[in-house]
């Protein structure tokens, strides 16, 4: 495990649904579904099997689906907030790449939502990460419509953006290396204020 997650193992057990659900966020964030056992979500929230149902009944697939909701929510209040921000568009886009930045440590931390998705995933799953990304490439276009973009060169430079990101975040943590995160970043700015 890493040592994120392997801090969180020494933690006292978690306490409410809240608590669980962070460090549920944390374990599928470095292993995805696949690589997630139900040991580890024991041993990450410091509970046993009857107490993670209490709080999931629906086990595993409804931990997961409850963290894509949870990585939605943290995007839409920082990522997506930026994007609604009143400005000109290199204003909007600056403070949503700053909040990028800050929401995977500059490259540091893999998304939660390509990890989850790395390996068999549930249905329910895959659905609530589609849901997260279909929600950012909608916001972001958006974004660009709104200052001056046609929509289909908008949803086009939106949909590539964010797969650069996202990516990028894929090639740094492969390579163990932010490097390529941040040079993708670098690039997006402008291929988004140009559009």
């Amino acid at each position: 495990m890493s040592a994120v997650l392997d801090k969180l193992a020494m933690s006292p057990p978690a306490r409410g649904r809240e608590e669980i659900l962070g460090r549920l966020f944390e374990l599928f964030r470095e292993t995805g579904y696949a690589g997630a056992s139900m040991s580890d979500i024991a041993r990450v929230t410091g509970l046993k099997a009857p107490s993670l149902y209490h709080h999931f009944p629906g086990g595993k697939a409804e931990m997961a689906e409850a963290v894509a909701d949870s990585a939605a929510d943290a995007l839409g209040a920082t990522v997506l907030a930026a994007l609604d921000a009143p400005g000109e568009r290199s204003e909007r886009i600056g403070a949503m790449l700053d909040a990028v930045r800050e929401l995977y440590e500059n490259g540091r931390r893999p998304c939660v939502s390509a990890s989850l998705m790395l390996g068999p995933t549930p249905d329910a799953v895959s659905r609530a990460t589609g849901r997260l990304v279909r929600r950012w490439i909608d916001r972001l276009a958006g974004a660009l419509v709104e200052t001056g973009a046609g929509p289909e060169a908008a949803r086009r430079a939106a949909t590539d953006a964010i797969a650069r990101i996202q990516g990028s975040l894929i090639v740094a943590r492969a390579l163990g290396d932010p490097t390529s995160f941040q040079e993708a970043l670098d690039a997006v700015e402008p291929a988004l204020s140009g559009t």
